[in-house]
């Protein structure tokens, strides 16, 4: 689809119809991103990022017709949050002035008018904010310890928006699946069961199920978890490996995954957590007979 001479980082469809999609290419293999939008029909490449700065490809809001990305067009070094549409590149704001780098929008609440920032410090210390979409008012959602680092992450808002969904290990040696309630601020446990460390989940569109992934020593190991219940069901047997990516199809019932194997690297599987049928999209090409793999 693209031929450029620098590469190209990737890209996400428009949510609505899949008109077009927006990707981050390189520029001299000096990690200046820029965002460009490919429009399906035409083939055409359309520039919407200033060409100078480095910019980061964001998350769309629940309604599909805005993108929040990260841009350090302001000073040259430090990365703040912009909105755009896409179609329009000339509706491009600047949403919040920022400090530093490490900032990430995550998620848009149901009615678009917040967005989940995460502030990454290192590996162990992260903080959560909520940005108002209209104001730019940029309020702590995660409180800044002196005595404790704690790393917050892959957070989502709830159906409802009452709520988030993340990870943390706050009291903990591990990642756990958390649910923080934005009026009360108070944190409910889902994953206290499993001693290891949570490393990705998603929400159904419906938020009725969340789709997680544990490393358990070392494996990948799928979970699912009713929301209303906080129970978890019954995962059919996937190949043994590691679980890279996890995203629900818009019906609720079927999950795409990336598993990474002793067989096989990286392949595109599809689970129907209705029926529990399994079903192998990829086969990855190898240079070796990995069938005799132990």
């Amino acid at each position: 689809m693209t031929f450029f001479a620098d590469s190209v980082a990737g890209g996400r469809f428009h949510p609505h119809g899949g008109d077009y999609i927006v990707f981050m290419k390189d520029t001299g293999g000096g990690e200046w991103y820029q965002l460009y939008r490919y429009d399906i029909a035409t083939r055409a490449v359309t520039l919407l990022t200033d060409g100078k700065s480095r910019n980061l490809l964001g998350v769309w809001s629940t309604g599909g017709d805005q993108l929040a990305y990260m841009s350090t067009r302001r000073t040259g070094k430090d990365t703040d949050l912009w909105v755009m549409n896409p179609a329009d590149p000339n509706s491009d704001r600047l949403l919040v002035k920022l400090e530093g780098g490490g900032w990430e929008p995550l998620d848009w609440s149901p009615d678009d008018k917040k967005i989940l920032l995460e502030e990454q410090i290192s590996i162990n210390e992260s903080y959560l904010w909520l940005v108002d979409t209209a104001t730019g008012e940029k309020t702590a959602l995660t409180p800044r310890d002196v005595k404790e680092k704690i790393a917050y992450g892959n957070a989502q808002f709830s159906k409802d928006g009452k709520g988030v969904y993340l990870t943390t290990d706050k009291d903990s040696e591990f990642q756990r699946l958390e649910y923080l309630n934005l009026a009360s601020k108070r944190m409910k446990l889902l994953s206290g069961g499993i001693p290891w460390d949570v490393s990705r989940f998603d929400l159904s569109r419906d938020g009725k199920l969340i789709a997680f992934v544990a490393n358990e020593d070392g494996i990948g190991k799928l979970h699912l978890l009713d929301t209303a219940s906080g129970k978890e069901k019954p995962v059919p047997r996937l190949p043994v490996g590691l679980i890279e990516e996890i995203q629900w199809h818009r019906n609720g019932r079927e999950l795409g995954l990336v598993l990474d194997s002793a067989r096989a690297q990286a392949d595109c599987y599809s689970l129907d957590v209705a029926t529990g049928k399994v079903e192998r999209w990829t086969a990855s090409e190898s240079a070796v007979n990995t069938a005799v793999f132990p």
